[in-house]
């Protein structure tokens, strides 16, 4: 019997943008440098961008990094959206006086900052470090998130060499007209507790977070342990209890050291990093009105607040640049965010007749229709023309293996399962089981025998467990079967 594995399609939210069409010049000139790494987009001048550029690529080399593993491959370069003025960022401003915002959008990650003038570098660095705690996958505590966030703000680099731990003025100031917070305290606290919101309490916050911080990641005491205890606390232990784990020290003892050690930073010493690495000259190019729209479109439609302005834009923009699919594509992603999956879909469809290379249009396209109960020969083509397009997703090649097997294409199904490199926690049972039964129909038997074992180590319910031994006892059978007739070959032979 075929187990009853429906053919569900898992939705992948991490989804890659295709480029787009070029359009014509816009009179309010906005430049593109681009880097391996990094996209600058600004109508700042030419001089205030290859600065602000070099400073995050120097943020990128001193940056830290996990013990146990170098960040995650990302697959686009982060975006950063340089203003010339404040007035211009301010219909993008989330928080009121605020300098500058990070935000993971749908496709990749932004900085966006209010301008690119030196004085607000230690800003620009600031919202760096939250897209690097991002990246390495890290689940940091409010109190580290912070501290660490305001200790890389401080990267500044001096005759090719980054510089890392310079005192910031105004945390100093705070903490030499306060009382420092005991440690356990400023750990526990959370984002609705009073040392976050109450205005009196939370620059001391910031700032004891970030002298701590500091401590931790840079005095040739404790430095060397520190991505360990990044580790530690990212895995859900709690902070008190790695500090004692690593560094044999409890909070208490830290309490007594704290003082000492704001002294000794009111000297104003900083921590030379590695070199910085050959660096190529940014590729800068002038970038159309339509482009522009679009990357501001896209900017705000990240963000559920600006997320009907974004809208409006690509609208117009639709008006203004008809037959583009990007535009298409955009009003989708919008839609489907507010959950308008009949508006999606027209869009999507629209974004096909009009030529797109998205990966995310064509990849939720086939989740809305197969949801819809659309022919899965239509999925299917979707499907793999989203995998022409990404062909290491591995969300999309599983749901392209387990419709096949739904249609009962085995080989099909074996194929696209094969390519999937990492198998997820959850869905490991139904892959190894939909592997494994259509590896028995190939008649590969050996091979169906490894998967429904791993299958079986996978169960997680008695009716999973139950349809695990049913499969290896049919396959079992056909093996018994199989050897029968050969042995009676042999010997008619």
């Amino acid at each position: 019997m075929k187990p009853s594995f429906l053919p569900v399609l898992v939705l992948f939210l991490s989804v890659c943008c295709g480029s787009g069409q070029s359009a014509e010049r816009d009179p309010q000139t906005w430049v593109k440098l681009a880097t391996p790494n990094f996209e600058l987009y600004t109508d700042t001048s030419s001089a205030k961008a290859k600065n602000l550029l070099r400073l995050f690529q120097a943020a990128e080399a001193v940056t830290f990094r996990r013990s146990d593993k170098q960040p995650a491959e990302t697959n686009s370069p982060l975006r950063i959206i340089a203003f010339a003025s404040g007035e211009e960022y301010a219909p993008f401003r989330l928080k009121t006086a605020a300098l500058g915002h990070y935000l993971h959008a749908r496709d990749r990650d932004y900085v966006v900052l209010s301008d690119a003038e030196p004085e607000h570098f230690e800003a620009a660095v600031h919202e760096y470090t939250h897209f690097a705690v991002n990246r390495a996958g890290l689940h940091l505590p409010l109190w580290l998130n912070e501290g660490i966030a305001d200790l890389y703000s401080t990267t500044a680099v001096s005759a090719g060499t980054p510089l890392l731990g310079a005192p910031l003025a105004a945390r100093l100031s705070t903490l030499t007209n306060y009382r420092l917070i005991p440690l356990r305290d400023l750990f526990a606290a959370g984002r609705a507790s009073s040392l976050y919101n109450t205005p009196e309490i939370t620059p001391l916050f910031y700032a004891e977070s970030w002298l701590f911080t500091r401590l931790l990641a840079l005095d040739g005491r404790y430095a060397g342990q520190f991505p360990e205890f990044l580790d530690q606390v990212s895995a859900g232990r709690s902070s008190a209890d790695a500090l004692w784990n690593i560094y044999r020290v409890t909070p208490e003892q830290f309490d007594a050291e704290l003082p000492a050690y704001l002294r000794e930073m009111q000297g104003g010493r900083t921590v030379p990093r590695a070199s910085l690495p050959e660096q190529a000259e940014p590729e800068q190019t002038v970038i159309s009105k339509f482009e522009r729209g679009m990357i501001l479109a896209d900017l705000l439609a990240a963000h559920p607040a600006t997320a009907p302005k974004a809208r409006q834009q690509v609208l117009q923009l639709d008006r203004e640049f008809p037959g583009d699919p990007q535009s298409q594509e955009l009003l989708g992603h919008i839609a489907w965010q507010s959950k308008q999956s009949d508006e999606a879909r027209a869009h999507w469809l629209k974004a096909v007749e009009e030529g797109s290379h998205d990966f995310g249009t064509f990849y939720r396209l086939a989740l809305l229709l197969h949801q819809d109960g659309a022919p899965s020969s239509q999925v299917i083509a979707l499907l793999e023309k989203a995998l022409e397009l990404k062909p290491d997703c591995d969300e999309a090649v599983y749901n392209l293996g387990v419709l096949k097997y739904g249609d009962g294409e085995y080989a099909g199904a074996t194929e696209a399962l094969s390519r999937v490199r990492t198998v997820a926690p959850e869905h490991a049972y139904t892959y190894y089981s939909v592997l494994g039964y259509c590896q028995m129909k190939l008649n590969t038997l050996e091979r169906a025998k490894l998967s429904l074992r791993k299958a079986a180590q996978s169960a997680r319910t008695a009716e999973e467990q139950a349809e695990n031994s049913r499969m290896l006892q049919l396959t079992e059978s056909l093996r018994g079967v199989a050897t029968e007739r050969i042995s009676g070959k042999r010997e008619a032979s």
